[in-house]
């Protein structure tokens, strides 16, 4: 401890160290540099192993979100109960000659872009494309 306090007061000072502080000052450094080596490689480790840990997340919970979609609810909704659905989602309010089927960005072509089973809705249902607006 006394060494410490004297290094201490070495370093606070301009004065030059004598030659034993200056060895107990290369003991120390070396030591220091030592363990500031041993610190960089645990760093790195729990590094590298957060990364891979976050990347087993991430495919964890791509697997979750799957499987929690194949138990959705809106699988269970009949076709003819969907089909009307989409019938209320039209934006029929553009003018009275009827509305924009061509917009990527609303129903019904939006809805054909969901999933292959209410692409397949959308296109047997002719209601949906009976009037468009261009």
């Amino acid at each position: 401890v006394d060494m410490i306090t004297d290094i201490r007061a070495i370093i606070k000072s301009n004065a030059p160290p004598t030659d034993i502080q200056a060895h107990t000052i290369r003991t120390l450094l070396a030591s220091s540099l030592s363990e500031l080596s041993r610190l960089d490689e645990q760093i790195h480790q729990v590094s590298t192993t957060l990364v891979e840990l976050q990347q087993r997340r991430l495919v964890q919970q791509q697997q979750v979100d799957s499987v929690k979609g194949a138990l959705s609810c809106i699988r269970t909704v009949p076709t003819e109960i969907l089909s009307e659905i989409f019938l209320v989602c039209r934006d029929d309010t553009l003018d009275s000659t009827g509305y924009c089927i061509f917009d990527a960005t609303k129903a019904p072509l939006l809805l054909t872009h969901v999933s292959s089973r209410w692409r397949a809705v959308c296109l047997s249902n002719p209601n949906l494309w009976r009037s468009f607006h261009v």
